[in-house]
C-alpha cells in the first residue's frame, strides 16, 4: 500500500526528525538530546514520487532502522517517538553512552 510523500515528510517531523534540504532529496535525521543519530532517511523531490510504493517504504524503513510494519505504525501515528527509540535503542541504532 502506497504512503504518500507529503504525510511520510510531516509525520516524521512530528516524531523529532528534523528536515535538511538537499538539491534533490529532502533528508530527515533523528536526534536525542540535541545529537544526530543514525537513524535517518530521504525522499526525492520529483514529481514521479508524490507517492512511495512498498519498495521505497521498505528502504526508508531500513534506513530508519525500523521493519516496514514499524515504519508505517510510525507515519500512521500509532508508533509514538518514545516507541520509536526505545526501538531504536534495543536494536544498537542509538548508544546512550552506557
Amino acid at each position: 500500500m502506497p504512503l504518500e510523500r507529503r504525510d511520510v515528510e510531516a509525520s516524521l517531523i512530528k516524531k523529532g526528525l528534523l528536515r535538511s534540504e538537499g538539491d534533490h532529496s529532502v533528508f530527515t535525521y533523528h536526534t536525542l538530546a540535541g545529537l544526530k543519530t543514525s537513524t535517518w532517511t530521504k525522499t526525492s523531490r520529483g514529481s514521479r514520487y508524490k507517492s512511495l510504493g512498498d519498495s521505497l517504504v521498505k528502504a526508508m524503513a531500513k534506513h530508519c532502522g525500523l521493519t516496514t510494519g514499524q515504519f508505517k505504525e510510525l507515519v500512521g501515528c500509532p508508533l509514538s517517538q518514545k516507541e520509536m527509540e526505545a526501538i531504536l535503542i534495543r536494536n544498537g541504532r542509538i548508544n546512550l553512552g552506557k
